[in-house]
């Protein structure tokens, strides 16, 4: 978590605010610039998907990595959006985000961080 809140400070402090929130503590856990208003969900995405691209700039991961264990979620439009994954187990790095971002699909998201879970 620091490393990505480090990553996170890098952002003109202008630009973007985001709020994380830990359920099992039931508290924001996280603030940066909390004077701007944030959609939670798309902002946690955007947030990830940035950190990620930090982490493959600096060449602890690369676009072409292997993300292992996807699903996607039945209640976002991923399925629509992107049939030509449909029952795949694994995406590329790069489609991954991809699929993340586009259709907020959180199951996705939770396969990202879960491959670089030891960078976050």
């Amino acid at each position: 978590m620091e490393i990505f809140h480090e990553k996170l400070k890098e952002l003109n402090s202008g630009e973007v605010g985001i709020v994380v929130y830990s359920q099992f503590k039931q508290r924001i856990i996280l603030s940066l610039n909390s004077d701007l208003s944030v959609p939670l969900a798309s902002s946690a995405k955007l947030a990830i998907a940035f950190c990620i691209a930090k982490l493959v700039e600096e060449k602890h991961y690369k676009w072409t990595d292997t993300v292992e264990g996807v699903v996607l979620n039945p209640e976002e439009d991923s399925h629509e959006v992107y049939p030509h994954i449909q029952n795949r187990e694994s995406l590329a790095l790069q489609e991954a985000v991809e699929v993340m971002i586009a259709c907020h699909d959180s199951f996705v998201a939770n396969s990202v961080v879960q491959f670089c879970g030891e960078n976050f």
